[in-house]
């Protein structure tokens, strides 16, 4: 099994081979019943193993820092300390947000985003 992010976009042509392989391999479907993080692990093993293969591009578009963790099992939560990092990224998302300890960080995307700055 193949895993990754569960953060994609996918093709209407691609979408409708994974419909067709569902429907035909109801026992692929049901090996996933029990597996842990079904959504990092089904589609991409679908994908990486189809005639899709070779155009997947192993980018989610979105700001994630992992605080220098590799083993981290969740991203830190953005600060404004941040903004200037997510800026220059080009991404065209981020996370991870809490209102609760910085909403600044929030008012200055917005305001990135309506001035194009």
């Amino acid at each position: 099994m193949l895993g990754g992010s569960q953060f994609w976009c996918l093709t209407g042509e691609c979408i409708k081979w994974i419909n067709i392989f569902v429907r035909q391999n109801p026992k692929f479907v049901k090996r996933f019943n029990y597996t842990y993080c079904t959504d990092e692990i089904f589609f991409q093993t679908l994908i990486l193993n189809s005639p899709f293969k070779d155009k997947v591009v192993n980018d989610n578009l979105k700001y994630i820092d992992w605080g220098g963790d590799i083993n981290a099992y969740h991203p830190i939560i953005l600060e404004k300390k941040d903004f200037e990092k997510i800026r220059q990224s080009e991404k065209l998302f981020a996370r991870k947000f809490d209102p609760s300890k910085d909403s600044d960080i929030l008012d200055m995307i917005d305001k990135m985003i309506l001035l194009g700055k």
